[in-house]
């Protein structure tokens, strides 16, 4: 067997409270939904904690919801317009 390449991969993940360091971006719950508000023009990626997609949008808008048919724990991968991602963990009730 021969060894696979190396895949590597950059991530910020400097959030407190959902507010990220640079405080531009914003994640917030309620009502079975997450809010991602100050991420124009990125696209986010939302998968539940089997990997499995659970919400997506190609394009984000300056404050966009994504409903959560259940409630639980989400990772979300936003990707802004420069590359960059951003990873971050979510409880929806």
């Amino acid at each position: 067997m021969e060894d696979s390449d190396i895949a590597t991969f950059a991530y910020i993940m400097n959030s407190i409270n959902g507010v990220f360091a640079d405080n531009s971006i914003r994640i917030d719950s309620k009502d079975r939904a997450i809010w991602v508000t100050g991420a124009e023009g990125a696209s986010c990626q939302i998968y539940d904690l089997h990997g499995r997609i659970a919400a997506g949008r190609k394009r984000l808008t300056n404050r966009s919801k994504f409903k959560m048919k259940s409630a639980g724990i989400y990772l979300l991968q936003i990707t802004l317009p420069n590359g960059q991602s951003i990873v971050d963990r979510v409880f929806v009730k």
